[in-house]
């Protein structure tokens, strides 16, 4: 962008010296004494045509930055806004095989210990990145009714690790054992989406796996997308077969310390696996990428529109000062 604004600011000022050195070359080679006694001439008139297209390009350039603007504006905000959990200071490891179910518990206890681990979550899937979009049945509706809703797995900890809020019911727990097989959450929106002003103790089928499953409590609308997109119904289960991904909330103060202790004990716990992280809110804000390339594209647009603007301006004066000149020096002298 340096380099862009310095080539820029180059071309004006290379312009504005063309524009301006000839009508000073010109005007040299009169003497003095009659350019004094020449007859004065009114000087020439601007071109109506090119006086309204060096406005219209200026409105043009305006436009542009102010649609750049907003277009940024946007993207703060959508960086910024409440999404209904907290992404901040979450480092997630991926894991990759059929072995994660066995060694949840101990990556767990052990991640934990370390004293800049704040806490340990699994789930199949993250905030940011791809759910599952599955088909279900819910109660009372006949199975022709069937309902597109996101469906993700995760353990008892992920809900308060995150900050997502249980608004009616509870959360799962690992003292019920029924849990991993008969009960779910849902969220808000899936509440709404069914006309459930009582929702805790309704069934849900998965036409997946064809298992009817319980809705034991409902939780607050979270985006598990960008802002691009709406709310949709959620259906959350506890399977540990299906959690694929480790969330670790970390203290800020020991950011490089907690690292090398994750990786560390990764390695050590799991050596077939290869220490492949990422922090949640750079990853959900990789959402807006094309957002962000958008937005420079069309201010390094505006910019350049906006320096050829003054540049045909420019241009135009030095033009105009050229047509005084030959016509007559002294209003030349005098010409704006």
């Amino acid at each position: 962008m340096h380099w862009f604004l310095f080539v820029c600011i180059g071309l004006v000022l290379f312009v504005a010296f063309v524009a301006g050195i000839y009508p000073a070359v010109y005007l040299s080679g009169f003497q003095t004494i009659q350019v004094l006694t020449g007859r004065l001439k009114t000087g020439p008139a601007g071109s109506p045509f090119r006086n309204t297209l060096v406005v219209g390009q200026f409105t043009i350039s305006i436009g542009l930055i102010i649609v750049s603007a907003i277009i940024f504006a946007q993207i703060h905000y959508m960086k910024h806004v409440r999404l209904g959990f907290n992404k901040k200071q979450i480092v997630v490891l991926r894991m990759i095989g059929d072995s994660f179910e066995k060694s949840i518990p101990r990556i767990k206890t052990e991640l934990s210990s370390f004293s800049g681990v704040i806490d340990v979550a699994a789930s199949s899937h993250v905030p940011g990145g791809i759910s599952g979009w599955h088909a279900f049945v819910p109660q009372v509706y006949r199975l022709d009714q069937t309902q597109i809703m996101a469906s993700m797995s995760i353990d008892p900890d992920f809900i308060p690790m995150t900050g997502i809020q249980i608004v009616d019911g509870r959360n799962f727990s690992d003292d019920i054992i029924e849990d991993q097989a008969e009960s779910i959450l849902i969220n808000e929106e899936a509440a709404k989406r069914f006309g459930w002003k009582d929702p805790v103790g309704k069934t849900i089928r998965n036409l997946l796996n064809e298992t009817n499953k319980t809705v034991i409590g409902v939780v607050s609308n979270f985006h598990l997308r960008s802002l691009h997109h709406n709310i949709m119904p959620l259906y959350l289960d506890y399977n540990p077969a299906n959690l694929g991904y480790v969330s670790i909330k970390i203290k800020p103060d020991e950011l490089s310390k907690t690292l090398d202790f994750l990786r560390k004990k990764w390695v050590e716990i799991t050596p077939a696996q290869t220490f492949d992280y990422f922090f949640l809110d750079e990853a959900f804000d990789r959402q807006y990428r094309d957002d962000e390339k958008l937005g420079i594209v069309l201010s390094n647009f505006s910019v350049l529109a906006g320096f050829i603007v003054v540049a045909i301006a420019l241009l135009t004066a030095g033009y105009q000062a050229l047509k005084a000149a030959r016509a007559n020096p002294v209003d030349a002298l005098r010409y704006e």
